[in-house]
């Protein structure tokens, strides 16, 4: 794929978070942060992260989703999570339907590009 052709995904991709927000849109730090790659147990916030608020998680039941894929899911620590598990999160979010559906959804187009580059993304508590 063309670096053309990603750059405008990114940016149609944006456009239709209705969850999700970038790093520089975050309006306190009550975020899970959805971070490329393997976590370095140092960096927060990188500029390429997706972060989705405290409130919606619990809203929409999201830490069971989560939990109900990796039994060991706690929402204050690093989760790692890869292509199978997301897959199967994707399937799970798609039968409970509603918010939770497009929810993951949403987040879909930056998993799967983090997918193109790393073998897991992680999801930091808060």
């Amino acid at each position: 794929m063309t670096a053309v052709l990603k750059s405008m995904q990114k940016k149609e991709w944006r456009l239709l978070m209705k969850y999700f927000v970038e790093v520089k849109d975050m309006v306190n730090t009550v975020y899970h942060e959805f971070q490329k790659g393997h976590f370095d147990g140092i960096t927060f916030w990188k500029e390429d992260s997706i972060c989705l608020h405290d409130d919606i998680v619990c809203a929409l039941g999201l830490e069971e989703l989560f939990a109900s894929v990796i039994p060991q899911y706690c929402s204050t620590e690093e989760m790692e999570v890869n292509e199978e598990q997301w897959n199967e999160m994707v399937q799970k979010a798609a039968y409970i339907g509603d918010e939770v559906k497009e929810c993951i959804t949403e987040a879909d187009a930056w998993v799967k590009n983090t997918f193109t580059e790393h073998d897991v993304f992680t999801i930091i508590g808060v």
